[in-house]
Parts: structure tokens; sequence; C-alpha cells
């Protein structure tokens, strides 16, 4: 899976409309796993705490609202990576995304990546609140396989985010001003 994010961040040129498509369709289809997977994690969590609520501290209690706030960011996620290919896919005929539709396409592409970075962040966050937790309990395991997990999100991420470099190299951003005024002052 990270090698195919991997060949999208460092071959753009070389993809097609299609493997896009397919691209979000995994991504959405990735992005259901991976909170199904966290979800039972962050359950097992709510559960110990709820069963010993008043031995809970503060650092459970943050992990517990972190790891909720992740687990509906993702959902969110999912959601919009879907519906920006569903965009996609309305936007273009014969593998080629109708020039007038690229901003569309462009802005809704945005938000996915926005949403996802967000996301990232806040599990970043608990991570970094688990690890210092786990530091007291040792569980490097554990530690190991959320790392594995938020090195997959953050190449997700930046696969994601190609798509709006391969849509500018391709040509389909019609003219030099409308590729410009696409850029956001970061990518500037």
């Amino acid at each position: 899976m990270c090698s195919r994010y991997i060949s999208f961040v460092t071959s753009t040129a070389n993809k097609t409309l299609a493997d896009y498509l397919i691209l979000f369709h995994r991504c959405a289809i990735a992005d259901v796993w991976l909170v199904l997977i966290y979800a039972i994690h962050v359950f097992s969590s709510v559960s110990l705490m709820v069963n010993n609520y008043d031995e809970a501290t503060f650092l459970e209690v943050i992990l517990v609202v972190l790891g909720v706030s992740v687990v509906f960011l993702w959902l969110c996620d999912a959601a919009l990576v879907t519906r920006l290919r569903s965009r996609v896919r309305e936007a273009s005929s014969s593998g080629v995304v109708s020039p007038e539709k690229v901003e569309g396409v462009i802005n809704m592409k945005r938000l996915c990546v926005a949403v996802s970075g967000l996301g990232i962040t806040v599990y970043a966050l608990r991570f970094c609140v688990q690890l210092w937790k786990a530091n007291e309990s040792l569980n490097t395991v554990n530690s190991c396989l959320l790392a594995v997990l938020l090195l997959t999100k953050v190449l997700r991420l930046l696969a994601l985010n190609s798509f709006s470099d391969w849509l500018r190299a391709t040509g389909q951003a019609t003219s030099a001003r409308q590729i410009e005024a696409l850029r956001t002052p970061l990518e500037r």
C-alpha cells in the first residue's frame, strides 16, 4: 500500500485519471478499514476508563477525547475522498477533466487534504500523548503499530495532494493564468 502512495508522489506525470480514480477508491476503503481498526483501539481505552472511571487520569480522558476525534475526522475524510472521486467522474469525459470544472475539483481536493491534515495532526497529538503515557508502561508493540499507521496516513495524504499537480502537469488547466489562479500561496 505504501509503495503505491509513494509512486503517486514520485512519478505523478506517469499517472492517468483512471489511476487517480482507483487511488481515491482505495483511499476511501483504506480509511474505513483504518477507522474500524483504530475505533477498536480507542474503544478498548474507553472501556478500560469506564470500568475504572474513579481512577481515570486526566491523560486517559485526553486520550479518549483525541481518539474519538480521530475516528470522526477519519470518517469525514473517507466520505470526502468518496465525494472527490464522484466529482472527478462527473467532471471528466474520456480520461480528461473538463477545463471549466478543474477549479471545483481542485477545491474539493484541497478540502480533502485539509480534513486529512487535521486528522493526522490530531492523531499525531494523540500518538505523542500515548507515547508519553506508554513511557510509564513501556508498550512498544502498540507504539510501533501506531507509528506505521501514522506513516500510512501521511503517505496517503501526499498521494492525494499530488492530484492537483497531475492536473496541472497534464495541461487540464487551460491557461497559465488559470494555473496560477489555482495555486495556493503556499504552492507559489
